[in-house]
């Protein structure tokens, strides 16, 4: 199943993510502090996402006309899933509404697809006979600050690659 990629207001080209990679990292305002007994403790503060997107195709990506100083509104084309042991899985509020959830069963150490009803941000997976976990699978939309697009183009290859990187606000 393949999702666009939307950044701001643009759409990316399918002819320029023939190729398309996206990583997600987690950054966070945390600490890890020691007990008296040397037992760690990690006290968190917030939690955000860094995201990468490259892409190669043969046009660029058409991201050149956007305002790189105020955040953009990032609908994902890699998604994320939540594993549970439960067949009721609480997901992230920043997803894409224009794209479903899709949930799986885990049975005999391979994924099963199975029905999603959602309410809210609560995913209810369909029972599966044999079922060990569960994960439910979505793609991430959220509003990051985004540094320029990195572009190299081969005009003799005809290939565009691009390369994006931005934090969630």
């Amino acid at each position: 199943m393949r999702v666009p990629l939307v950044i701001g207001p643009v759409t990316i080209p399918e002819y320029a993510m023939l190729g398309l990679e996206q990583t997600y990292e987690p950054v966070e305002g945390a600490v890890l502090l020691r007990a008296s007994d040397g037992s760690a403790l990690k006290q968190t503060a917030w939690s955000k996402l860094r995201t990468v997107i490259t892409g190669t195709g043969w046009i660029p990506d058409g991201l050149a006309g956007i305002d790189w100083s105020s955040p953009q509104l990032m609908r994902a084309s890699a998604p994320r899933s939540v594993w549970s042991t439960s067949n009721v899985i609480t997901l992230p509020a920043a997803r894409r509404g224009d794209v479903g959830v899709r949930g799986f069963a885990i049975v005999d150490d391979r994924p099963v697809e199975t029905s999603v009803s959602m309410a809210g941000d609560t995913a209810t997976l369909g029972t599966v006979s044999g079922a060990t976990s569960y994960y439910a699978m979505y793609w991430p939309e959220f509003l990051a600050y985004f540094a320029p697009p990195q572009q190299q183009i081969d005009v003799t290859g005809a290939a565009v690659r691009w390369r994006l990187a931005g934090e969630e606000a």
